[in-house]
């Protein structure tokens, strides 16, 4: 039980992780539409995130088809397969500074969808940490959670 609740653990904290990098992405593409920040401050800021997301993803993914979790692989395959496919086929997973007002609205639109996609597989890994946690607890110590049940 403790396995599986660390795997859940470390799953909630790389989602966490990100949908922090995705929430980055779409101040800063707000902050260049509004003109608060420079092409070239943005293309460094984003490009630095892209490869640590890219693997982290990988990561989850791997986790997810290994650990049997089929429902979070479903949701993370797609977004991992287009993560490869925009490093290995199209060679433009980093932006340019000269063609990044072109590319806004459309990396807005995936970074919309990767933000759905990872707040799903955070509270489907969050319930099932929270699940494990207490099965185990009640697996352990079957006293304590009838006395609980009982006062209630």
């Amino acid at each position: 039980m403790m396995f599986w609740a660390a795997i859940y653990g470390l799953a909630v904290l790389g989602l966490g992780l990100l949908i922090f990098f995705s929430v980055f992405s779409l101040v800063s593409f707000s902050d260049l539409e509004s003109d608060y920040i420079n092409p070239r401050d943005l293309v460094s800021r984003y490009n630095m995130f892209v490869i640590p997301e890219y693997a982290v993803q990988a990561v989850l993914t791997i986790v997810f088809l290994f650990g049997g979790s089929w429902i979070e692989f479903l949701f993370s395959a797609p977004v991992t397969a287009f993560h490869a496919y925009r490093v290995f086929q199209l060679k433009d997973y980093m932006l340019d500074a000269t063609s990044i007002f072109s590319k806004t609205g459309d990396e807005k639109k995936k970074t919309f969808v990767k933000l759905a996609v990872y707040m799903i597989l955070f509270f489907c890994n969050l319930y099932r940490l929270v699940y494990t946690l207490v099965q185990g607890t009640m697996e352990n110590h079957p006293d304590t959670w009838q006395k609980i049940i009982s006062s209630t």
